[in-house]
């Protein structure tokens, strides 16, 4: 059984059992649809997707670009954020008839043989980590690229984020509202990562119109995830408590410093209050719940799509589309 022999059966041209397969239903009846499809369930046919990326101006195929995973960071996709974040993309395009290839990339070349061998439609990066990477390969300001979470500003390339210095505002502002005047920014920032510097700028800015001033001191610069949190967390010791909040920038990374602090006999909030950042499910299991910003993950990811789709379909639109922030109120602040 082929695609001719399909179109035969059923009527119709060749190129109408293509889009009723590609999920490309605009310009095709619901009658029409449902008959392709009794066909193709009738003899169990599987369309040949090398065959027609390789024949097609369009393959229907989008790749979700993440970083290389070395093996001992496996936990990488155990990541809820880029779980919750991939689940929603991947969805959407399904939905838009659109197939999706996962793929972890190290160099640049490897984005480019995976263009040249799947006749890519478009891609989408996950984190900030490919800013460099996108400009190095050839032709990108053609390849349809999304960047998610990032703050690069590379012409021809779409962006999907969150008001990232507005989240950590309100969770440092949050603080201040319950009496807390010593607020420790748990999180690296650098310039070299725009992201992260925004988040840190939101924290500063809290302080700021607070009359509260920014110090050294209260700023612990670790790698923002469960590794960091729990390694600093299991450093602080009650004589060594010099704040009464934290502000971090990963609810992983806040339930780790929350774990860590426990093994040394400290507890959230009674000793210190703490804020996460991501709003993932999680949030609700641990003891205490964690009050975390909540970003709108799945939602960025739905923008990601549909500024690709737009670009794929030739409509003008919006080069970067941003989430609102919000605090999400638990368990893990106490008024002072």
């Amino acid at each position: 059984m082929t695609l001719k022999d399909i179109a035969k059966e059923c009527g119709v041209s060749m190129m109408t059992v293509s889009n009723v397969i590609s999920g490309n239903h605009k310009k095709v009846s619901a009658a029409t649809i449902e008959k392709v499809n009794a066909v193709i369930k009738k003899y169990d046919y599987v369309p040949n997707l090398m065959a027609r990326t390789l024949s097609s101006k369009s393959s229907h195929l989008i790749l979700l670009v993440i970083p290389t995973i070395k093996k001992e960071e496996l936990s990488t996709l155990y990541n809820q954020y880029l779980t919750e974040l991939i689940s929603s993309i991947e969805r959407e395009l399904v939905s838009n008839g659109y197939f999706v290839l996962l793929h972890s990339v190290a160099e640049p070349k490897e984005i480019e043989m995976m263009y040249k061998t799947w006749n890519i439609d478009g891609a989408i990066f996950l984190l900030p980590l490919f800013n460099k990477m996108v400009t190095e390969v050839k032709d990108y300001d053609k390849k349809n690229f999304v960047l998610i979470d990032s703050y690069a500003d590379i012409p021809g390339v779409l962006y999907s984020r969150c008001d990232d210095e507005l989240g950590t505002y309100r969770a440092t502002s949050y603080l201040i509202s319950k009496g807390h005047t010593r607020i420790l920014y748990a999180a690296e920032h650098y310039a070299k990562n725009l992201l992260l510097e925004r988040r840190y700028a939101g924290y500063v800015r809290a302080l700021k119109e607070h009359n509260l001033e920014v110090q050294d001191e209260l700023y612990a610069p670790i790698v923002p995830n469960y590794y960091g949190g729990l390694e600093y967390g299991k450093s602080l010791t009650r004589d060594k408590l010099n704040f009464t909040g934290v502000v971090t920038t990963s609810d992983m990374c806040a339930l780790g410093i929350m774990q860590g602090a426990r093994e040394n006999g400290l507890h959230v909030p009674e000793d210190f209050s703490l804020i996460g950042f991501d709003n993932l499910s999680v949030c609700s299991f641990s003891n205490p719940k964690l009050t975390s910003i909540d970003q709108q993950t799945s939602e960025k990811g739905l923008r990601a799509v549909q500024m690709l789709l737009d670009r794929l379909n030739g409509k003008e639109g919006p080069t970067v589309l941003s989430t609102e922030t919000e605090l999400i109120e638990r368990e893990s602040v106490r008024q002072l």
